[in-house]
């Protein structure tokens, strides 16, 4: 039964997949990359050398081990949102180049 209360209290069954030209070509479509063959038969190996390390991980021993939730002990202490009425946004779009009514416009910057 999975504790949804402590996510990371639950053990982690990790499968790995085959790693193969189908999978480089989906994920070099994701990523849109363009590789050469030899770089996807790269990329095959060094994938596969990842998972075989992160598999070695799971004949670790780790009974009585807390999971990490946290990278550091430092615990953030957020201050509240608050609503600040100002003239921020007045003197923002005063210093903008160009504006189109109450927003900012700038230049197309990304090509299809």
């Amino acid at each position: 039964m999975i504790n949804f209360d402590d996510p990371f209290k639950q053990p982690i069954e990790i499968i790995f997949m085959q790693i193969d030209k189908t999978l480089i070509l989906k994920l070099e479509k994701l990523a849109r990359l363009e590789l050469k063959e030899n770089e996807r038969q790269v990329m095959v190996k060094d994938i596969q050398k990842i998972l075989n390390m992160v598999d070695k991980l799971n004949e670790l021993d780790t009974t009585g081990v807390d999971p990490l939730k946290y990278l550091s002990e430092y615990k953030m202490n957020p201050r509240p949102d608050e609503v600040i009425e100002g003239e921020a946004r007045d003197k923002a779009l005063d210093l903008a180049p160009e504006r189109i009514k109450e927003y900012i416009s700038i230049p197309k910057v990304v090509e299809k």
